[in-house]
């Protein structure tokens, strides 16, 4: 169903807002009666007292207009009508908020001229016709409008359209069912032809090779596109129309939801970046800004398609501290050289002053995130985890993610039952640590009653332990039903570590942010603890080893685990 903000001037001369809904020659108007200001679609428009409607689904079915102007002529004195297709983020609000006046308007279009009023219509129609000497170019029946020439063309198609599905049931074959749907009641005035193949499915068993899109029209199923992340089917006429190719995705999206890139005439699922000269004069061997795109110098793994079940790409930011009056720019060419020059670049971070650096990754898996740092030999110039304000933070690929996984994530790093679990593997927590508070706060735990509450309930804050502002807009309608993030790099970050140059625990760290989100694939929501993540990760042990030791779960008789012997110990509180 197609769907139109409009504003017009009513008989009393006083603006009024409406929603439009369109499939085929069929309409139906939602007028909203809340006091809001002309012109504006926003939330308010929805908000209702005590479940009490603030509009009014007024026309059953306006049937046959050519235009939604031509609907309009339906109504008495109406002027000035000002009409614009609904935005990604309209059409969000009214699925969060206008659900009811959705359904209303889906209901308005089931009332198709082959109901059982056409006989009463039929009459009516005959009887105006006959007994006028003016004949009028429609009249209204029950709010609905209603055009003879229409009703009379609709009528004998309805007809013909019960003989050919009598003889499909009688012969089983749906072909001639399927071409008279797709080709005689497509725009045919007084038809909803989507309306007619819903009816046909509904009240007889005939299996037809027809589907119904998602964009509101219908396709045979051989000819049908996924758009969208395949959440969405599309008929080949809106594919074509509409849907655009994003490269960084390698997938079609509707072209409302994706960004087009002036530089290079593609299209992405993040803003392009405004152009900066400064930005090209940058040397990745030097120290860079603390506004540098990384994406701009550094590649992702293309081998790695992040999805819900299986692997994904992560970026890991790690900040630290020079000592010794050794330079910054000097430990920058140390750390790119052992480290990988296509593998990561160092920025300024003013938190840490001006002998502090933050190195940035590449999107990367995770046994090649392990090797580089495994392989890195730290100077005795460098320090982290005593200055107390350097923290390593992960960013996840939010498409590792579904709505209900993410929110076992949220809960299981926020739960208060696990506050010794978390500061031990991270090294702080915001319930003890007051520089963690600063940095990663937790969510309130009324929200973390089950994984929806959690995602819908979590504060939009960057600070936290979890955080979910570089969700682009797409995501976050698929992650958290909002449209609350804007960002343009889909991850997920996790800000929970506190920074160690001490291998035992760096690794651990690493390995600990994918082993959670496998494990939250598959744990129940009502088991987020450390008993049931240690004892899943005897399973897996093979593939997370440094955490596997940390916790002492690969030897069979381990008296002294890698936490107990890590140089970094937590302060006890």
């Amino acid at each position: 169903m197609k769907l139109f903000f409009v504003t017009y001037r009513d008989c009393n001369d006083s603006f009024r807002r409406a929603i439009i809904g369109q499939i085929g020659t069929k309409y139906a108007i939602a007028t909203i009666n809340v006091g809001v200001q002309h012109g504006i679609f926003t939330e308010a428009m929805f908000k209702t007292s005590r479940y009490s409607r603030n509009y009014d689904v007024r026309s059953r079915a306006i049937i046959g207009a050519r235009s939604i102007e031509d609907m309009f002529d339906c109504f008495d004195n109406v002027t000035e009508v000002l009409i614009a297709p609904l935005t990604a983020y309209q059409r969000g609000i009214i699925k969060t908020h206008g659900r009811v006046m959705f359904k209303d308007m889906l209901y308005a279009f089931y009332q198709v001229c082959g109901n059982s009023n056409s006989n009463a219509i039929y009459s009516r129609l005959i009887n105006v016709f006959y007994n006028t000497d003016n004949k009028p170019e429609y009249f209204q029946w029950h709010c609905t409008t209603v055009y003879p020439q229409h009703f009379l063309q609709a009528r004998n198609l309805y007809r013909d359209l019960g003989k050919i599905v009598a003889q499909a049931i009688k012969d089983d074959d749906t072909v001639p069912l399927e071409q008279f749907i797709m080709e005689d009641c497509k725009d045919v005035a007084g038809v909803d032809q989507v309306s007619v193949f819903q009816n046909i499915r509904l009240q007889s068993s005939l299996e037809l090779s027809i589907t119904e899109c998602d964009c509101g029209h219908l396709e045979y199923d051989s000819e049908t596109h996924t758009v969208n992340s395949c959440e969405d089917t599309w008929c080949d006429s809106c594919f074509q129309e509409d849907a655009v190719y994003v490269e960084n995705r390698d997938e079609y999206w509707s072209r409302d939801d994706a960004y087009y890139h002036e530089s290079d005439g593609c299209y992405y699922s993040y803003e392009e970046d405004e152009y900066d000269d400064d930005d090209d004069d940058q040397d990745t061997s030097s120290l860079m800004s603390y506004s540098t795109n990384v994406l701009n110098y550094l590649t992702k793994d293309s081998r790695i398609q992040s999805s819900p079940h299986g692997d994904f790409l992560m970026g890991i930011e790690f900040e630290m501290e020079t000592k010794d009056g050794y330079s910054v720019n000097d430990a920058v060419d140390d750390v790119r050289n052992q480290l990988g020059e296509s593998y990561c670049v160092c920025k300024s971070d003013g938190s840490l002053g001006s002998y502090g650096l933050e190195i940035v990754t590449a999107p990367r898996g995770l046994a090649e995130h392990i090797k580089r740092f495994k392989g890195w030999e730290v100077k005795s110039h460098y320090r982290a985890w005593d200055t107390k304000r350097c923290g390593l933070h992960v960013h996840i690929d939010s498409h590792a993610f579904t709505q209900m996984t993410l929110g076992k994530f949220i809960m299981l790093i926020n739960s208060e039952t696990n506050v010794d679990f978390i500061r031990k593997i991270a090294g702080r927590h915001p319930h003890t640590d007051d520089q963690a508070r600063s940095y990663c706060a937790s969510e309130y735990q009324e929200v973390l009653v089950n994984p929806s509450k959690a995602v819908k309930g979590k504060s939009h804050e960057r600070y936290r332990m979890v955080n979910l502002q570089n969700l682009g807009v797409k995501e976050s309608k698929r992650l958290t039903s909002t449209t609350a993030y804007d960002g343009k790099y889909d991850t997920v970050e996790l800000r929970i570590f506190r920074a160690s140059l001490s291998k035992t625990r760096m690794l651990a760290q690493i390995e600990f942010t994918h082993a959670c989100v496998n494990f939250c694939r598959v744990a129940s929501w009502r088991d987020l603890n450390q008993i049931s993540f240690v004892k899943w990760l005897k399973t897996v042990s093979s593939h997370y080893p440094n955490l596997a030791d940390w916790y002492g779960v690969r030897r069979r008789t381990a008296k002294v685990t890698a936490e107990a012997q890590c140089g970094d110990a937590v302060e006890s509180v």
